[in-house]
This record gives C-alpha cells, structure tokens and sequence, in this order.
C-alpha cells in the first residue's frame, strides 16, 4: 500500500507539472501571436465558466473518496446530479449571455460565452471517472488523460491561432482540451454509469460536500 500511494503521488505531481507547464507554453506561444484583447475577453468568459464549474463539482464526489465502502448507487447518483447541474448551469448561462454581454458592452461575448459554456458539460461528464481512478490510487492514468488533452489542446489552439482564428482559437482548443479528457477517462476509468438513483445516499453524500461547496464558492468569488 505504501508504495502504490508512493507512486501515486509521484504520477499526481508530475500531472500537475506537467500538464501546467504545458499549459504555460501554449499561452506564451498564443501570446505572441493573438491580441491582448482576446486573452481580456477570455477572461472575462473565465468568471462565469468557473463560477459555473464550482457549483457543478460541489465536493460529492470528494465525498465519495472519503465514505469508507461507496457504493454503485453513490457514483451513479452523483454523476447523475453533476450532470443535470452541469445541463443547468448552462442552460442559465446560454439565457444570460445577452445581458452578459451588454454589461461589458461586447456584442460578441454572446457566441462566446454560448459556445465556451460547452465545457462545463464536458467536464462534468469526467468528473466521476477521475474520482473512480483517485479512489484507486490510479494517478498515472489521470495523468496521461490529461497531459494527451493538454497536447491535443496545443495543437489545436496554436494551429488555429496560425490560421487567424483569433479568439476562437482558445474557445475550440478548450472545448477539444475536455473532450480528449473525458473520453480517455471514460476508458482508464472502465465505469459507465447505470440507471441508479438514491435520494437517501445523496443526503448522506451532502452532509459532507456542503462544507467543502462553500469553501470553493468563497475561493472562486475571491479569484474572480
């Protein structure tokens, strides 16, 4: 046990260097090429896309990792409740994105916002795969999922960037980002959600994400 949680820090620290420092090459290589203006607009899209992603890991799945024996019924109940907030979370941002853009007076915060808002849903989608490989201790696969994104997101951002896609070159890189991300999980994960629901364990599951929500809600509100 020592040495699979051994390893499983070493996979979870090389992930987060790696997967930042790429992403760290990628702004810098799209900085010199797009306008600052675009990096402000994404910004800005930024706000509403995490404050969105807060609500939709709101800590059920961390209360997961921490319930001793979870059961099937817990994974499916709380990849079943992500997702419907995920669905929602968008739906409100695809209504307001109006008002959101006239409120910094850019007509074109609309579409983006719109069509960025897609990365939430794609995210929840692989949420619970990665607490299924954390449960496991199974870093390693996490890390490939997410440094082949991360690559993928490179590509596709920078290529678009060359081509004079301006902005559209950070939104669809993204959107690429967590699709690649959430479909290699799916696969290292092996878990596919059935049709099981429980009111009861999502109580339970609740007791104990509530703290760790509004700790995120507070720390997404001080960043934005």
């Amino acid at each position: 046990m020592q040495e699979k949680i051994a390893k499983g820090l070493f996979w979870r620290s090389l992930e987060g260097l790696g997967v930042q420092g790429m992403q760290f090459f990628i702004q810098l290589f799209l900085a010199r090429i797009l306008m600052p203006e675009d990096f402000g607009v994404i910004a800005i899209l930024n706000i509403f896309i995490n404050l969105a992603n807060t609500f939709v890991q709101n800590g059920l799945g961390a209360a997961i990792l921490q319930k001793k024996n979870p059961e099937q019924v817990d994974y499916c109940t709380v990849f079943y409740v992500e997702c419907g907030i995920a669905v929602l979370m968008y739906i409100i941002i695809f209504v307001t994105a109006p008002l959101i853009a006239t409120f910094y007076d850019n007509e074109y915060i609309t579409t983006y916002l719109r069509i960025f808002s897609l990365t939430i849903i794609f995210c929840a989608l692989g949420s619970m795969q990665t607490t299924v490989l954390r449960r496991r201790l199974d870093f390693k696969s996490s890390f490939i999922a997410n440094f082949v994104g991360i690559i993928c997101q490179g590509f596709c951002g920078i290529g678009a960037a060359l081509c004079g896609w301006g902005i559209w070159s950070i939104i669809i890189s993204q959107i690429i980002y967590r699709i690649v991300t959430s479909f290699l999980l799916f696969i290292f994960a092996r878990w596919i959600p059935a049709l099981m629901f429980s009111f009861r364990h999502l109580v339970t599951l609740f007791s104990f994400s509530w703290k760790l929500f509004v700790g995120w809600l507070i720390g997404t509100d001080r960043k934005s």
